[in-house]
């Protein structure tokens, strides 16, 4: 079950990185690499609790950062929009 969470936390981290948030949300993006990088030590220090936790953290965490670099996409693209 861990490596099957930090799985799906590294899937979340790539899908947030094609949404380009390390420019427009690089706050939570690197949260979410940093709880990742606890899950994976977790994981290998053999503390499935721990490193399910982190993963799920990442996750959350990814989900905002891309959530919040769409937000910025869509207002700049209306923007763009509005000035043409």
């Amino acid at each position: 079950m861990p490596k099957h969470s930090v799985h799906l936390a590294r899937v979340a981290i790539d899908a947030a990185r094609e949404a380009n948030v390390n420019t427009l949300a690089p706050d939570e993006f690197v949260q979410a690499e940093a709880y990742l990088r606890i899950a994976d030590m977790e994981q290998g220090m053999k503390n499935s609790l721990l490193a399910v936790t982190y993963a799920q953290m990442a996750i959350e965490q990814a989900d905002i950062a891309r959530r919040i670099a769409i937000q910025h996409a869509s207002s700049s693209n209306a923007k763009t929009s509005d000035a043409t």
